[in-house]
């Protein structure tokens, strides 16, 4: 043991290898393939590496992932990615012209986003809001056949977030409360029970919401200009951050370390905070950010802003950035888990994939 030299270590370069940080964007595998007639509102990604309690059951494991669209009409796809070869192709779903509308209409005050659904782990359910009658919903995908119609909030559920663990859904409303809500499995389906925890402390509506399974709290922000942080599980207050200027908040999205960034659209402002409330960082977005998401992998800020630019940023180094500019103006943004390829859904109607 004391004779042999020591085994020779990674270069820091070399760790934490993804898309974000070692592709070459001008030589990268871009897919862009016709979806929909209509603006793909939401992309999500589910794996069947992913050991989950709510696979009902797991994905089988041949490396072919599911990832499910749905466009401005409502009308969710499933689509298979072959991660078994080096291009990753993408098998589009063949059974979209046949496939229904999911709920019901979308209110009339608010504009569809992509904040609106969440799909489950097994990527069999989807979760969605906006609705005009001001319930929120659990769909079968692959029939559009409602599983559950919830009215638990006095006005129209903004946003829906679902944990990791597939198991906690969180929902934020016009009304200007939180709810909490589990989900439990039922043979081959879900049933979605509660509200188990009612959170208040907001003046307006509730605009997003981010959770972090992990180390347990939810971030719930509001046009107010306050986040707030809870307890996941016991649903206790834990402290509140402010915008500087106390602008409304329009984005919201936590680290693994749980570190908070938030974004206004008034001042075109991204700020950051850690757990403990603590202002860690702030910086101009120099556009109008529609969307927002943090790789953990790579502690990387991914931001999309209206003129059809994505930025990759260190979250640490908000200064430093990639640019990357698509064909079309970006409705929803998703990335696989182990942050090598990334599925962007266009106002065109189109999925662009973008793998190393």
């Amino acid at each position: 043991l004391f004779k042999l030299p020591h085994v020779k270590r990674n270069l820091i370069q070399n760790m934490n290898r993804n898309i974000l940080s070692e592709i070459n964007w001008i030589n990268a595998n871009y897919q862009s393939i016709n979806i929909s007639r209509e603006p793909i509102v939401f992309v999500g990604y589910a794996s069947s590496r992913t050991s989950n309690q709510l696979l009902l059951p797991a994905l089988p494991m041949n490396q072919i992932e599911r990832i499910i669209t749905i466009n401005e009409l409502r009308i969710p796809s499933i689509h298979r990615l072959d991660t078994t070869t080096t291009t990753n192709n993408l098998q589009i779903d063949l059974s979209l012209a046949s496939r229904k509308q999911i709920g019901v209409p979308l209110s009339t005050e608010i504009i569809d986003s992509t904040q609106f659904y969440a799909i489950t782990p097994c990527a069999k359910f989807v979760i969605s809001a906006g609705h005009w009658d001001n319930s929120f919903r659990c769909t079968i995908i692959e029939s559009s056949k409602l599983l559950q119609s919830i009215k638990k909030h006095k006005d129209i559920v903004t946003c829906v977030a679902l944990a990791s663990d597939g198991k906690t859904l969180v929902t934020g409303s016009k009304d200007t409360t939180v709810a909490i809500w589990e989900l439990i499995s039922k043979g081959s389906t879900i049933k979605i029970e509660g509200p188990i925890h009612i959170l208040t402390g907001h003046d307006d509506v509730i605009t997003c919401i981010s959770i972090n399974s992990d180390l347990d709290f939810v971030v719930t922000a509001s046009k107010d200009g306050t986040c707030i942080i809870f307890n996941l599980k016991q649903g206790t207050y834990l402290r509140s951050l402010y915008h500087p200027n106390r602008l409304p908040i329009d984005l919201i999205v936590t680290s693994s370390l749980g570190n908070i960034v938030i974004y206004s659209k008034q001042d075109e402002s991204l700020n950051m905070f850690s757990i403990n409330g603590q202002h860690l960082n702030t910086l101009l977005a120099k556009g109008d950010v529609s969307h927002m998401l943090i790789a953990q992998k790579s502690d990387s800020l991914i931001t999309v802003t209206t003129d059809r630019s994505i930025y990759i940023r260190k979250l640490y180094e908000f200064d430093k950035k990639t640019k990357v500019v698509v064909e079309d103006i970006v409705k929803c943004i998703a990335i696989a888990p182990d942050e090598k390829t990334l599925f962007i859904g266009l106002r065109s109607g189109k999925l662009l994939v973008i793998s190393k």
